[in-house]
């Protein structure tokens, strides 16, 4: 089959109607197009939030959808990730699917997300995992009750938020 060899490097990127801006990013692959292995490192910002990423993973088309999975780790704001296993994308036509299992704030974040034209369904799940250690640049000593008082103002369309 069809073999690629790709390296792209990028400084001070701004995608247009985008709030991220790439400051430095790099990517290679080389390997058969239908199953290319990559890697990546980025450094970006999106509204202020500084976003980092580092790993591999392969990019994959078969049958009309496409697969991308991701090791490595990054940081969010102040929240520093590392995968515990291939964090898994698909693209099938309308349907879109993602899943994580990351290792944050101390504690592990299990991520499902199922998105159509029409909805997106996401859940997460959360064990030990210090829900102020994302925050810890807001001003004052978060707590978690501002927080979760915080995520029901800005985000209306949450339809459930369960702590435990």
């Amino acid at each position: 089959g069809t073999v690629g060899d790709i390296e792209i490097a990028a400084n001070n990127v701004i995608a247009k109607g985008s709030s991220l801006t790439i400051t430095q990013a790099k990517l290679t692959a080389k390997g058969p197009l239908a199953h290319l292995p990559y890697t990546v490192s980025a450094d970006a910002a999106g509204q202020g939030w500084p976003i980092k990423l580092n790993g591999q993973g392969v990019y994959a088309q078969a049958s009309g959808t496409t697969a991308i999975s991701f090791s490595g780790t990054g940081k969010v704001r102040h929240a520093e990730f590392r995968t515990l296993s291939p964090i898994l994308v698909s693209l099938s036509g309308p349907h879109r699917t993602a899943k994580a299992e990351v290792a944050v704030g101390g504690g592990a974040a299990s991520i499902l997300a199922d998105q159509t034209d029409e909805a997106i369904d996401a859940r997460a799940t959360l064990t030990g995992v210090d829900l102020t250690s994302w925050v810890a640049d807001l001003p004052g000593t978060p707590h978690k009750g501002n927080l979760v008082v915080r995520i029901l103002r800005n985000v209306p369309e949450l339809k459930r938020l369960r702590l435990s």
